[in-house]
């Protein structure tokens, strides 16, 4: 930037600041103040530039991965998706300059704006931060919204981000009231809206769902849009019932069923594109208009009248039974980042000449729903082809120029499929195969005809899973461990869960790896000690398993392992609780009757109970999974008393958190003498009594996953040590 030029515009807007003192008024997309022609040239003479359909983009040339992440993004979809708004705000879509500056410090140093974005006639002038480590095209097209409208109101600032309503967590969320909301909608302060900014994308996403997009098209052509919204018939009553829905289990169970899909995908890999034509039937829960995701990559053909599409969404004017699209898949510009920090899976490529493979959203726009549809995948490519079979939750198709070999465990065909230079396949069908034996042990697989891809071509995460679909690329250590949680995950594609049973896809499989490794002991002292460490720095985390659903898709990774981990130890309770017999007996004929049905895991510990022989396994399960962080142990009314030479402690073992457990007390005297007594606790205060033949010293208690401490008591002028590990 040169200096006397910034100086030039500091003055202006000094100016123009001064002639505003006093007023009310809010600059606008259409701020009058005059920009130098000749000035501007030799403003971006050393940017970058990029042309599209309709764009010219031009950006500064900096290192920054997370600023150049964002420019690839942008120009995979900002096409269509300007497209699609200008349609859907009646308009012609004409040609733009696209200035996009590293900072908004930079940019509001060049241009006068209370907004992220300045716009005068065909030229936007907006940001993204150099340093960001996500996405950050959000303001983007919001300017592009303020540019085809005309105006700016709160909604401008969040509708970009409808993406992210079925894809984030609760814990962002504040008191806000209705009336607040409103004046937010209106407000052109951005600072202001953003401080509450999951608050208004569920009201939103609420708009969207409850009265289609059409109508929430026109209140982004509103000055006011709270005047439109108070005379929709009991909104206030319509908003709070629709929030009840979705943070009560919406988020996860979706506003419809998914009932059949049938998806023919024309692949040409050299040029990574794809032609594609959907058909998905669907069965409404609720009666609101159904919320679609998908890629930037995916380009909705000739059907933008009938569908609103953004960069990751895509909203149907109409609410129908049977939705059919047609749409391109392109994948020319990838990895879009180089930076496996910023985004893993999008630092991949997704179709390359030796090996192809797309799942879910990038594959097809998905309607948010429950989700486990009968029908079809076809693939037509020049190279090996095949698809996840449905129903399943998952879906994946898998496309290279593939070697293989063939199994067979008990009766499950195994095809391994490898692609020229990963090293040892031969050893890693082995250890594929030995999962498959191992998982057996524990759960139905859900098919008789397994296939697994293995590869170091273009996908980055470890193991990509389906119903009978496995792609799994080399990682270092034991292979096996991860075809485990890949089968592990395979019966979990092939059932519904309940929302408040979500946690169970990320408890329950450390279980299993752990048995298999040796080193269940190990693991769950790790889970305890980071549990602890979580509670300790993020006392919110400790909510209780049944809530998981809120915080499933938390940004905080805190937030998101605290379900593992405390799920993890109460599947380790029960584990040790009933035995491996019972357990894996139990889990093998609860997975074999739900396939393809809704999976209560109340009924797999009921079923648990039974096997065992003990109902106290129900209260095990209902306090671990209702109650909040872990056991919290104390002692109170502690007594000693002296017969001769022999000493009865009594006390009150109090739970303060309400768990139910088994556990263990030892007491140790003075001189080394040592009892140890089991007992179960029933999640309210229970009476102790201990005999022991010489003066007690300390007291130890175990037996289940506790929040660990060490405290002394004092009793007749003697100290006890109480240690609970």
């Amino acid at each position: 930037m040169q200096k006397h030029l910034k100086v030039i515009f500091v003055i202006a807007l000094l100016f123009f600041s001064s002639m505003c003192i006093g007023k009310k008024e809010t600059l606008t997309t259409n701020s009058s103040v005059p920009i130098l022609e000749t000035s501007e040239k030799d403003l971006y003479s050393t940017w970058l530039r990029n042309e599209t359909r309709y764009f010219t983009i031009y950006y500064p040339k900096i290192k920054e991965e997370g600023f150049n992440f964002n420019i690839r993004y942008l120009l995979v979809g900002i096409d269509y998706v300007y497209e699609s708004y200008s349609k859907a705000f009646g308009k012609t879509s004409e040609k733009i300059e696209l200035y996009i500056y590293p900072s908004e410090v930079e940019l509001k140093f060049d241009y006068p704006t209370e907004l992220p974005w300045y716009i005068e006639g065909n030229k936007i002038f907006t940001f993204i931060e150099m340093d960001t480590k996500s996405f950050n095209y959000y303001r983007v097209e919001s300017a592009l919204i303020a540019y085809l409208t005309g105006k700016v109101n709160g909604l401008t600032f969040v509708f970009p981000f409808l993406g992210d309503f079925y894809f984030r967590g609760a814990d962002d969320l504040k008191d806000v009231s209705f009336e607040e909301l409103l004046s937010l909608a209106d407000s052109q302060n951005i600072d202001e809206v953003m401080d509450y900014k999951d608050n208004i994308i569920d009201f939103v996403g609420f708009l969207v769902h409850r009265y289609g997009v059409e109508e929430v098209l026109k209140l982004l052509e509103s000055d006011s849009p709270s005047k439109i919204i108070r005379e929709l018939p009991n909104v206030k009553g319509e908003y709070e019932r629709f929030v009840e829905w979705f943070w009560g289990g919406g988020i996860i169970d979706g506003l419809l069923e998914i009932k059949d899909i049938n998806l023919t995908v024309v692949l040409e890999e050299e040029k990574a594109f794809f032609l594609a034509n959907e058909s998905i039937k669907v069965s409404y829960l609720k009666k609101y208009y159904p919320f679609f995701v998908k890629s930037v990559y995916l380009n909705i053909r000739g059907m933008s009248t009938q569908y609103l599409q953004s960069f990751s969404f895509l909203l149907p004017y109409e609410q129908r039974e049977t939705y059919e699209i047609s749409y391109i898949g392109n994948y020319s510009i990838q990895p879009l980042t180089y930076d496996e920090d910023i985004h893993y899976a999008l630092s991949g490529k997704f179709i390359i000449p030796n090996m192809t493979l797309i799942g879910n959203a990038h594959l097809f726009p998905q309607p948010v729903g429950q989700y486990l549809p009968q029908g079809k995948i076809e693939v037509k490519s020049q190279n090996v082809a095949f698809a996840t079979t449905l129903p399943s939750q998952d879906v994946f198709l898998a496309t290279g120029k593939f070697k293989s070999f063939k199994g067979f465990v008990n009766g499950t065909s195994v095809e391994f499929y490898y692609t020229g230079g990963v090293e040892t396949p031969s050893t890693v069908f082995k250890q594929a195969l030995s999962a498959f034996r191992y998982i057996k042990e524990w759960f139905e697989v859900p098919t008789s005809q397994f296939k697994v891809v293995y590869t170091e071509e273009g996908i980055k995460e470890n193991i990509y899973w389906s119903r009978d679909l496995l792609v799994y690329r080399p990682w270092w250590g034991y292979h096996e461990r991860y075809f485990v949680v890949g089968l592990y995950h395979s019966w979990f594609d092939s059932v519904k869960i309940k929302p408040g049973d979500i946690w169970v896809l990320r408890g329950l499989s450390p279980l299993l790896e752990a048995v298999r490794l040796d080193k269940l002991k190990d693991y769950k002292e790790s889970a305890v000690y980071r549990y602890k460490a979580d509670l300790r720095d993020f006392p919110e985390s400790g909510y209780p398993l049944v809530e998981s659903y809120k915080y499933f898709y938390s940004d905080r990774l805190w937030m998101k392992n605290s379900m593992v981990y405390k799920g993890f130890l109460t599947f380790y309770l029960l584990y040790t609780h009933t035995g491996e017999e019972a357990f894996k007996e139990t889990l093998r004929e609860f997975s074999k009757k739900t396939l393809f049905k809704e999976a209560d895991f109340e009924d797999f510990v009921k079923l648990l109970a039974e096997k065992f022989g003990d109902d106290k396994v129900l209260l095990i399960w209902k306090t671990w999974t209702t109650k909040p962080a872990l056991p919290n142990l104390t002692l109170e009314n502690v007594e000693i008393m002296k017969t001769d030479a022999n000493y009865t402690l009594k006390f009150t073992l109090v739970d303060t958190n309400g768990f139910a457990f088994p556990f263990k007390i030892m007491i140790i005297g003075w001189q080394g003498q040592r009892v140890e007594v089991e007992g179960f606790y029933y999640g309210k205060p229970q009476e102790v009594e201990i005999f022991l033949s010489g003066e007690p010293k300390e007291v130890v208690i175990s037996g289940a996953p506790f929040l660990s401490k060490n405290f002394d008591i004092e009793v007749n002028g003697s100290k006890i040590y109480v240690t609970i590990p």
